[in-house]
């Protein structure tokens, strides 16, 4: 190191010196700074072939005649993945901004992008672009002393910065301050000082959380470009992702022949977004490639801390390990930020303020307080804020950090109490929409449903094993997620919580109501009257009037599913919900014997009539299921009274507000028959999509439905002939439920 100062090469002895010093505060906790520095003065004035130079401004030590390095950053040993969007916005901002912060959790690529940006920008500074490595350091007064070690100053008087200030006064160079977040006040004390003294001077900083200085950017740095998630993306394709372009890159390197076959990159992929695109993770699950194949690391994902360990030795040790990484972080925090962090943990998918005030507050932690706290946890880099589907802003963690917080939470005990708050809560706000429906509206009950519907699965999956009334309940309170699409997941919440539930309450009479409707949807017919039968009884004991006017809807129902089908439980259902006026049962109830009445000719108007009113009702309530479900039946109508473009405008507009598949199957079965005589070939592929729509959902069609259907192919093959019929209708089948439903509405 000294003979490099003698020869005029200041920027790689201050390199030396650096990484000799991190090492002795690492193993030693010792800082060699003040004394080596001395001894580097004293050389310098007995030397007599140095000089002291004012190049930039500043007093450096170099041989005449001797030209200066533009720079200390270190070698990149490695390959740069991705980031090429990511490096081209920062340096822009370094082109237009002073004092630029790249902000980001542990292990986010901070670092690596700064100096890659800074090793982009020495060519524009002419005097030199100069790194000041501050993860070795304890003591916020070093700050300006490694800052001067690093550029080469030397204070002749006065203190460190005001030699600083003075050198690099008329100075036009880069000032990379790397990993600032523990001595964030003295780095923030620095860069104030050198921006106000020295007008030519820019700083790039990478830290957890701002520096919080005048005229500051903090820019985020997000997690590597995640691989796509749509089925059937080729291994080329996935492999295109810059997390995965670093993770095989890596593998390569762990283990020479590491290469992306078809079942590998979808492992590495799933792999890459369990991690978040976090480039450490990410490079510290590629380094298990060692021993482990993919399938085998994604696997052990679950126990991802004790996984992910083993980093380079020559990197820092809180980047040898994902869990070094984080304690580093949650090291920094004070009692109530760490008690906040931990208990996020219990929410799936981020929460509201209002969510965290609910369950996070207690009397060490008071409900006023959470929200600044909050906000410090966001600063610092450990929680994201966004904007939520409900406008709401939102706070998220990455799942990392989140499994970090839970083992956290688990540690502190806490996990059964919030469990506990987090189950009340979203019972409340489901129960809370279930009520509000009839006069906000069915699509706004549903659309805070899915705003919290990751919190909801949660809070079942807690009460399966602490609350079974509690699961009961909030399964029967958002009836509007289970018939958004999710039918089969819904029957098994609900059979799991009348199995494990005991209390004979009208809660169970909702809760028996709705899995025999999802049974029904299913074509369980023997199980949905089951249920059926079970409500009914305990309706009657409990004189619960409106829990036996929907028992009587779902009977409805199953008498539609009839071949032929019947009216009469649905007549009652309908006389029923009127006599306790109950919106949403009429609507159901009109529904349902208005598809049965138009089933006979006689009574085909009568049913068309119930049908649109069903309609008119569902409008109005904005629901999205009823419109579905009625304008389905409706075409039907209106084709078989001649009606045939308002046929196929309520087939295309059932299309489109269906989620569930015997419902979007039923409306691109009758645009089927619309385009019969048209286009046959066309018709006969949207049966056989039809066919594949209805499967996804599960369950078959009622006989006289599946017939209608049958009917259709049969024409459309007398017409083009059985093997082009049959043709197109594998063309259809082969279509995905999206590829269907875009393809069914299109009007040409």
């Amino acid at each position: 190191m000294l003979a490099l100062y003698r020869c005029g090469r200041q920027a790689e002895a201050s390199t030396i010196f650096q990484s000799t010093r991190s090492a002795l505060v690492e193993e030693m906790g010792m800082e060699p700074g003040a004394a080596l520095r001395q001894r580097l003065q004293q050389i310098l004035e007995q030397d007599p072939k140095l000089e002291l130079t004012e190049r930039s401004g500043g007093a450096h030590a170099a041989p005449a005649g001797a030209i200066r390095p533009h720079h200390n950053l270190p070698i990149e040993l490695t390959s740069f993945v991705g980031r090429e969007r990511e490096l081209q916005d920062i340096l822009t901002l370094l082109g237009q901004q002073r004092l630029l912060t790249l902000t980001g959790s542990g292990g986010s690529g901070k670092t690596r992008l700064a100096l890659r940006a800074a090793r982009e920008t020495v060519e524009h500074y002419r005097d030199g672009v100069w790194l000041v490595e501050l993860a070795p350091l304890s003591d916020p007064a070093l700050v300006a002393s490694a800052a001067a070690a690093s550029i080469g100053i030397r204070a002749q008087a006065g203190t460190l910065v005001e030699a600083l200030k003075r050198s690099l006064r008329n100075s036009d160079l880069l000032i990379v301050l790397d990993n600032c977040e523990h001595l964030v006040g003295a780095c923030a004390e620095l860069a104030h000082e050198l921006l106000v003294s020295c007008e030519r001077a820019r700083i790039l900083a990478t830290s957890r959380q701002p520096l919080g200085v005048t005229g500051e950017v903090a820019w985020p740095v997000p997690g590597l470009q995640l691989p796509s998630q749509t089925a059937g993306v080729s291994a080329d394709e996935l492999g295109r992702s810059a997390a995965v372009r670093l993770f095989a890159e890596r593998a390569d390197t762990a283990r020479p022949g590491f290469s992306l076959g078809p079942g590998v990159a979808d492992a590495v992929a799933q792999i890459c977004r369990r991690l978040d695109g976090i480039p450490l993770a990410i490079e510290l699950a590629a380094a298990r490639t060692r021993g482990l194949n993919a399938e085998e690391i994604l696997h052990r994902l679950d126990d991802r801390f004790r996984l992910l360990t083993g980093g380079t030795r020559d990197s820092l040790p809180r980047h040898q390990t994902l869990r070094a990484t984080i304690d580093w972080s949650h090291e920094l925090l004070n009692g109530n930020e760490r008690a906040l962090f931990r208990r996020l943990a219990v929410f799936a998918g981020g929460c509201t303020l209002g969510d965290a005030e609910h369950v996070c507050a207690d009397d060490s932690l008071p409900v006023e307080e959470v929200f600044d706290v909050l906000s410090e946890l966001v600063t610092k880099s450990l929680v994201a804020a966004e904007p939520g589907l409900t406008g709401e802003t939102r706070y998220s963690m990455l799942e990392t950090l989140r499994a970090y917080a839970d083992e956290q939470l688990r540690v502190a005990g806490e996990r059964d109490a919030l469990g506990r708050r987090h189950l009340d809560r979203f019972l409340e706000l489901a129960e809370d929409a279930h009520a509000r429906r009839d006069s906000t509206g069915l699509n706004a009950e549903l659309e805070t449903i899915l705003a919290h519907q990751d919190n909801i699965r949660a809070a079942l999956a807690f009460a399966r094993n602490a609350d079974a009334t509690g699961m009961l309940m909030l399964a029967g309170a958002v009836e509007q997620l289970w018939l958004a699409g999710n039918v089969t997941e819904g029957r098994r919440w609900l059979g799991e919580a009348l199995q494990t539930a005991t209390g004979r309450t009208p809660k169970r009479i909702r809760a028996l109501n709705i899995a025999a409707g999802l049974a029904i949807l299913q074509q369980d017919q023997e199980i949905g009257q089951r249920l059926i039968d079970e409500s009914r009884a305990l309706a009657k004991e409990l004189n619960d009037r409106s829990g036996e006017a929907w028992a009587w809807v779902w009977l409805g129902f199953l008498e539609l599913c009839d071949d032929p089908p019947r009216s009469g439980a649905a007549q009652r259902s309908f006389e029923m919900h009127e006599q306790v006026g109950d919106r949403v049962g009429i609507c159901r109830s009109l529904g349902f014997l208005g598809a049965i009445l138009a089933q006979d000719p006689p009574s085909l108007r009568e049913g068309q009539a119930a049908l649109r009113r069903a309609l008119t009702i569902a409008e109005e309530l904005d629901d999205a299921w009823g419109k579905g479900f009625t304008r389905a039946l409706l075409g039907w109508t209106e084709n078989d009274l001649g009606n045939h473009e308002l046929a196929a405008a309520h087939f295309r507009d059932a299309v489109r507000f269906a989620a569930i598949g015997p419902i979007r199957g039923t409306a691109i079965e009758g645009l089927a028959r619309v385009w019969l005589e048209r286009d046959p070939r066309r018709a006969a592929r949207l049966v056989g999509a039809c066919a594949s729509v209805r499967e996804s959902g599960g369950g078959v069609p009622p006989g006289w439905l599946k017939r209608r259907g049958q009917a259709v192919l049969t024409e459309a093959e007398r017409i083009l002939g059985p093997a082009a019929a049959r043709q197109a209708w594998e063309e259809g089948r082969r279509m995905s439920t999206a590829q269907a439903v875009a393809y069914a509405s299109k009007e040409a």
